[in-house]
């Protein structure tokens, strides 16, 4: 009787290999969602107002360079203080709801001097616009009408004229803008520094919980 048994034939034996399950993700407690969250936050506001800073002192810079360039080459002399002027414009941005109004304030003052022979009267604006009107009221305190100041003008066109009491008023502009580059650096790198160390410390955390993973399964 044929039993089914084939002494010749081949019996394969295999083993199959199991891959063994990923090891799950480890559980980000409240408090670790939070310093997430708050990291988050801190990078972008950080190297945002970081590179915004490097911008407007760049333009700081250029600024200045364009006003020193002027003051070296144009006419300087005194003259009389006219009348002084606070005016002000408006600005316009987006949002996500609709388009917002900013009221912006400048001072410029009227002048007379003499140029070539001739007197002429014109009008010399201090450089820069500001939320802010007290700052240009004390600009307008600052050259009443009546007064005497130092100016410098354009030998080509003396109607083009940049008020040079002193640094500060030769450079308002340059200044201004660095001052609004120095808020946001002051603002930005701690806030870079900050999401830095949160992140490392997440790193940690996270390198810490891989390794402890394979004990606790």
């Amino acid at each position: 009787m044929p039993t089914g048994y084939n002494p010749g034939g081949l019996i394969q034996l295999g083993i199959e290999r199991r891959t063994p399950p990923p090891l799950p993700l480890p559980q980000l407690t409240s408090d670790e969602k939070l310093k997430a969250l708050f990291s988050a936050f801190a990078t972008m506001a950080g190297y945002g107002s970081t590179f915004v800073a490097i911008l407007l002192l760049v333009l700081s810079a250029w600024i200045a360079c364009s006003r020193y360039s002027s003051l070296g080459s144009w006419v300087h002399t005194d003259a009389e203080i006219l009348h002084g002027d606070v005016y002000s414009d408006f600005t316009h941005y987006e949002t996500r709801a609709q388009t917002r109004i900013q009221p912006v304030f400048g001072f410029r003052c009227t002048v007379r001097f003499h140029a070539n022979g001739r007197v002429y009267e014109a009008p010399a604006d201090i450089g820069y616009k500001k939320s802010s009107e007290s700052e240009m009221l004390d600009w307008y305190l600052r050259f009443p009408a009546g007064g005497n100041t130092k100016i410098a003008y354009d030998p080509v066109d003396p109607n083009r004229v940049i008020l040079t009491e002193d640094l500060r008023t030769s450079y308002a502009g340059a200044l201004a803008t660095f001052g609004y580059a120095a808020w946001l650096l002051l603002f930005g790198i701690p806030l870079v520094l900050i999401s830095r160390y949160l992140r490392k410390q997440a790193q940690i955390a996270l390198d810490r919980d891989v390794e402890l993973a394979p004990a606790l399964s």
